[in-house]
Order: C-alpha cells, then structure tokens, then sequence
C-alpha cells in the first residue's frame, strides 16, 4: 500500500460523535451504542461518561434533579475532524432517557433510552376514534406526543360498522399497537424518525 492510499484510508477512518442533552452538546462521553431495530419497534440508546469529564453544569447533583431528559446522538465523518460541530454530523437517534445509572466506584455513568417511539408505546389507547380513517388517526396520535405527522391519507374508515358509526374498540393495547395495526391493515408501515 503506498503511502498516499494509506494517509486516504487514515482519512476515511476518523468518525466523530456527539450527544446533545435537552438540548445542549455535552462532553464527557467515552462509549455509545444505538441500536436501530426493525420496524414496530423502538429503536434504543445507550451511552457512558465518564463521572470525572462530566462538565460542572452537568454533574451528577444535576442528573439527579431531572424529571425527563431528551437525548440526541450524533454521528459520521466531519470534514476536519478536529474542528466539527453537530451541524457536520448525522443524527442517529433522538429519544428519551429511560435509565441512569450511576457506579461512582466505577466512576462511570450510562444512560439508557428509546427513540420518541417509546411515548406511542408507554400511552395506552383511551379514544374510540370514531368515524375516523387510518391516517386521521396517525396525526391525531402524533400531534398529541408533539411529534410531526408525516402520513399517507388513507380512504378505509378505521374500526367496525354499528349502525350508523363506525368505532374502533379498545383493547388495552398501546397507541403505538393501534398505529401498527392500522398501518398493517393499510399495508403500510409506521414509524418515528427524530421528532416525525
């Protein structure tokens, strides 16, 4: 291999990450895993920092104060790889934390989380959605997470015909086994990419 194919290589092989939370990059990070599953499912997080590189403002007395906490991970191939910022990344994942584990022996935190798909999942379905068609459903359902309904309108009206309305009955399934459902009978697939 000549040395100019191998500086090229070098050059290809320098991915850089970053981890936005609750909407600020933060540093610290030594390890992260995203999993990206099949459709139906939450694709899921998980990242370790270091307790001793954990910016004062992100310490652990913050980590125990907060309620929810919003995670975007980063990743690619920046340009100058010593100089980047997210805006020369890829977002991989945006989701919620579920998890925090703190080992101060280890000195080491991780967190653990799921894609937006996770609100749709955790939310049991309490609506009829009477008279209502697939698609009509979907944003209804999104619009209520704060999430962007990207959808492709449908014709059939959702659910089953009594007299004069058609209702789709509830059986203590998640808003998100309903979408899925909904999506299948259409022959679509649903899904939550970032915020959409």
């Amino acid at each position: 291999m000549s040395e100019k194919s191998l500086q090229s290589a070098q050059q290809l092989r320098q991915p850089r990450g970053a981890i936005r939370i609750n909407g600020t990059v933060v540093q610290g990070w030594t390890e992260l895993e995203v999993n990206n599953n099949i459709f139906y499912h939450a694709d899921t997080f998980r990242i370790q920092f270091a307790l001793s590189m954990l910016p004062v403002e992100h310490d652990q007395s913050w980590w125990s104060k907060q309620r929810s906490v919003s995670v975007e991970v980063f990743v690619g191939f920046p340009a100058d790889p010593e100089r980047y910022s997210v805006d020369d990344l890829d977002s991989l994942i945006y989701g919620n934390v579920d998890e925090i584990d703190i080992d101060p022996v280890g000195g080491v935190m991780e967190l653990h989380g799921r894609d937006l798909t996770s609100l749709l999942i955790d939310t049991k379905a309490t609506e009829d959605f009477r008279n209502r068609r697939s698609y009509e459903i979907a944003t209804i359902i999104a619009e209520r997470h704060g999430l962007t309904p990207i959808v492709t309108k449908t014709k059939a009206i959702s659910g089953s015909l009594y007299q004069i309305d058609h209702a789709r009955l509830r059986h203590q399934q998640s808003e998100w086994d309903l979408l899925t459902k909904e999506a299948q009978k259409e022959q679509y697939v649903v899904y939550v990419k970032g915020r959409e």
